[in-house]
């Protein structure tokens, strides 16, 4: 029997945002046993991974856009709130000290203060909006990625050479998911109502 391909469970079980996402792994599993390739259980886990985002999404859309607006406002933020916070600081220890004049400073700092600061973000997504916190932190991540990323090709494509640009297209979004608490815990999700309470609801 071959073996389950793991990377992609663990991606399916952390990044899959349906709540029905246990019995669909189940599902995948108990079908790839049956003889199917590790290539159709890699396109099994892309395609729920998808599905389950979209969906919730499209569910839950005033959740998703107030949860998006929240982390466009971090992510806008954060520029600001270093200049106020550690910059000037930085620049008054450089004239009060040589040591800190060291040129590796302000960007190691600057790449500091971005991990804390998506990190805090993220997971203030997923406090805010706990019951759908797998959608929402990774809705969030991705929207961070269309932000972050343009911005640091274009600064790499002018020439812009500080290293901390090259480092933000894989820190920023991999810091909110670890805030949000994707990356190292089993994340709530929501959990569907069985048809009697849907009934009555409705």
């Amino acid at each position: 029997m071959t073996s389950t391909p793991q990377i992609a469970r663990w991606l399916l079980k952390h990044f899959g945002s349906s709540p029905d996402n246990d019995a669909i792994i189940g599902d995948i599993d108990e079908q790839y046993s049956q003889g199917h390739s590790r290539a159709w259980y890699w396109r099994q886990v892309w395609i729920a991974i998808v599905v389950g985002l979209f969906d919730e999404c499209r569910e839950h859309k005033w959740v998703t856009a107030r949860a998006l607006l929240m982390g466009l406002t971090f992510l806008l933020f954060f520029p600001q709130s270093f200049n106020f916070l550690l910059r000037d600081l930085l620049f008054a220890l450089e004239s009060w000290s040589r040591w800190w004049r060291q040129s590796w400073i302000l960007p190691l700092a600057w790449t500091f203060y971005a991990v804390v600061f998506c990190m805090t973000s993220g997971w203030l997504i997923a406090r805010l909006h706990r019951p759908h916190q797998v959608s929402m932190v990774l809705a969030f991540a991705l929207l961070s990625c269309c932000v972050v990323w343009p911005l640091s090709f274009a600064d790499i494509a002018e020439g812009v050479r500080w290293w901390p640009i090259y480092l933000m297209p894989i820190l920023v979004p991999t810091s909110i998911l670890l805030g949000g608490g994707i990356l190292n815990s089993r994340p709530a999700r929501a959990r569907r109502l069985p048809n009697t309470e849907k009934q009555i609801t409705t």
